[in-house]
């Protein structure tokens, strides 16, 4: 995946999720082959251990679904929309080297029950659950057209699976515009004198709990990009090793 676009754009940060397409061995037999782009660059997914934060940053390869079964499980990757992307995109690794059924409705419920077996990883993961439904959605919307293949329902497997990446980017990086907008304008609105914005978030809502920005804190990171003087803090009972305490002293 490349770095989120817009708001926060060019800024350092630690990625719990990195999910990237590199050029296949075979990629040099040229562009008139008859593959597609896709079929000559082939994926890669990485997680973040956020175990062995913040002594160690260390990435973990996922080859399929059973890797991220259990990476999901033993808490390397946390955060509701981080779990529920990363074992969307397992699935689409696993397709790309996986010896698909003879028909497409028998991909079909291959998919189905990959899906099932992931949200077994963490049952209470809401997000997980719901991405599994939308995947299992698309694979039998592609298995129901006319001319349906193995591989035409695993194509859009993948595909979906990609596209919620980067969806969640998009809104978080949008939750924080308007948020921070929000925010200065209520405070505007009441303040008779500037001074410091307290800005106090709730549980595991940064970069590494989602696909590259955060939610709540995502505002904060929009407040502190927009140069807005502050003071804020992530404080829960819900608190994961990448929980942080994050104060801006930028003057606006």
């Amino acid at each position: 995946q490349d770095p989120p676009r817009g708001r926060g754009a060019g800024e350092e940060q630690l990625r719990g999720i990195l999910y990237q397409r590199i050029a296949s061995p075979s990629a040099g037999r040229g562009a008139d082959d008859g593959r597609s782009n896709n079929e000559r660059m082939r994926a890669q997914l990485k997680l973040l251990d956020q175990r062995k934060l913040p002594h160690e940053k260390t990435y973990l390869d996922v080859k399929g679904t059973e890797d991220a079964w259990r990476m999901i499980r033993d808490m390397v990757v946390r955060g509701a929309p981080a779990i529920a992307i990363s074992g969307a995109l397992s699935l689409a690794i696993e397709l790309q080297e996986a010896d698909l059924p003879e028909s497409a409705g028998e991909t079909f419920n291959w998919i189905k029950h990959k899906l099932e077996y992931l949200v077994t990883s963490r049952p209470t993961a809401v997000n997980l659950s719901i991405a599994a439904q939308e995947l299992v959605q698309v694979a039998a919307n592609s298995r129901d057209c006319p001319e349906s293949t193995p591989q035409t329902v695993a194509d859009a497997v993948i595909a979906a699976a990609e596209k919620m990446l980067q969806t969640d980017t998009d809104g978080n990086l949008a939750m924080g515009d308007y948020g921070s907008k929000a925010i200065q304008e209520a405070v505007q609105a009441k303040r008779s004198k500037q001074g410091n914005l307290r800005v106090l978030t709730h549980c595991n809502t940064g970069a590494l709990a989602t696909a590259s920005f955060g939610t709540a804190l995502g505002v904060i990171r929009a407040l502190h990009n927009d140069k807005v003087r502050m003071k804020a803090k992530q404080n829960t009972s819900n608190t994961s090793l990448n929980s942080i305490i994050f104060t801006s002293t930028l003057a606006k």
